[in-house]
């Protein structure tokens, strides 16, 4: 995973990483629950991080805690 590559490379913090994971986990739940195919969940993850401000990882409208 590229974020945990930034992680333990010192480009974002514990805190900024934990709250990705958060993002990641409750995204991949939602799905879960409302029993949408994971077969998609490569392509958008693999895209996703091309499409980020990695100036600003979790920008403060997408915090969830």
């Amino acid at each position: 995973m590229p974020v945990y590559d930034d992680y333990s490379n010192g480009v974002i913090d514990k805190p900024t990483f934990i709250e990705v994971l958060k993002l990641v986990q409750s995204f991949t739940w939602r799905r879960f629950i409302l029993g949408l195919p994971t077969n998609a969940l490569n392509k958008i993850f693999m895209t996703l991080y091309g499409e980020m401000d990695l100036s600003d990882y979790v920008p403060p409208s997408k915090r969830l805690w």
